[in-house]
């Protein structure tokens, strides 16, 4: 069995993490660069990943999240946001990064710049905002793969009030909308879901190959 296998069977889904147990900088710093390497439609990212590890914000934010335990106990949440609006001035600044990163000529990247302003062009708000979702999830699989990769536990969560997040952690000057979130920690010794077996589909019941 692959490592990667292996780790996607140890991790679930941690109801209870070890309140005491931190992760360390550089555990951290891991997860940020897993994050940060996500594929994500044109490379754009049209995405902010805000990490909380204040345990008087998580305090705060366990009521706008039904009172879920893993918010206040789990070492860090990692709140995924789309950008409200994704504009061309963020396309205009991801060509120049990609210049300065490629050092690629930037009149060789106008068709790929003219591609990408058509494409934010043709969405209205609300599929702009879909659009982003879908690209903050795909960055979401990858940490929770990648944490558990790296031997840490982690949670995502939708259930939580998104008004009760934005006015918590102002999201709404930032021009955020919060998501889904992965709180990441350690789980603890009595967490009896740990030794439950996984239940996915069957590869028969999954898969449909043409």
């Amino acid at each position: 069995m692959t490592r990667i296998i292996e780790a996607l069977e140890w991790r679930y889904a941690t109801k209870a993490f070890d309140s005491n147990k931190k992760l360390s900088n550089n555990q951290v710093a891991e997860l940020k660069k897993i994050t940060q390497l996500s594929a994500s439609s044109f490379g754009l990212q049209p995405y902010k990943v805000i990490i909380i590890n204040n345990q008087d914000l998580k305090d705060k934010l366990k009521p706008a999240s039904y009172a879920q335990a893993q918010i206040s106990d789990a070492s860090h949440l990692f709140l995924f946001c789309a950008m409200k609006e994704f504009t061309k001035n963020d396309v205009n600044d991801f060509v120049d990064l990609s210049v300065e990163i490629t050092g690629t000529p930037k009149e060789k990247m106008k068709f790929y710049h003219d591609m990408m302003d058509m494409k934010i062009d043709s969405m209205s708000k609300e599929e702009n905002m879909y659009w982003a979702s879908k690209q903050a999830y795909i960055a979401l699989g990858n940490l929770l793969t990648g944490a558990a990769a790296l031997e840490i536990d982690t949670c995502p969560i939708e259930g939580f009030i998104p008004q009760q997040y934005i006015d918590i952690l102002g999201l709404d000057k930032m021009g955020l909308e919060p998501l889904v979130l992965a709180a990441v920690g350690f789980r603890a010794d009595n967490d009896k879901y740990q030794h439950i077996p996984k239940v996915r589909k069957k590869n028969n019941n999954l898969f449909i190959e043409m």
